[in-house]
């Protein structure tokens, strides 16, 4: 039955099986092959989170450094921008070179032409319209 301790002998005895344990139920005592691989388990583990803790301290470092290296970098003053918008534009232009017969037309010059193009039409629909006209006073005079 439950509880009972067997010695040898073939015998039961429960003080026994109570004394074994006090004596030998203590944490870390147990030498069993289940506790070796559970602390195995627990110290790769435990291996594995330093490595990840070492790995984000490297990250955050390197990140720092970049913020230091940004933060020191050239000040940006008018000379200094000025030079670097002249490499800039050559190395756009040498990219992509600009082609001055499509320049976009300013707002002004835009909205001149467009007046000029929507008159044009308009003359172009009033001429149709006095054809049209003079074609069915035509076609009635004949009828």
């Amino acid at each position: 039955s439950r509880g009972e301790y067997w010695n040898g002998d073939g015998v039961h005895d429960r003080r026994g099986a109570a004394e074994y344990l006090e004596q030998n139920n203590r944490p870390g005592v147990d030498n069993s092959m289940h506790a070796k691989m559970m602390r195995r388990e627990q110290d790769k583990e435990q291996a594995e989170a330093v490595v990840v803790q070492e790995e984000a301290d490297e990250a955050a470092e390197e990140a720092e450094r970049q913020r230091q290296k940004v933060m020191d970098g050239t000040p940006c003053t008018p000379e200094n921008f000025a030079a670097w918008r002249a490499r800039f534009e050559a190395d756009m232009n040498a990219i992509n070179p600009p082609d001055d017969s499509a320049q976009q037309p300013t707002g002004r010059s835009y909205f001149a032409n467009t007046s000029e193009a929507l008159a044009a039409l308009e003359i172009s629909a009033e001429q149709e319209a006095a054809d049209a006209a003079a074609a069915l006073e035509a076609l009635e005079a004949k009828a």
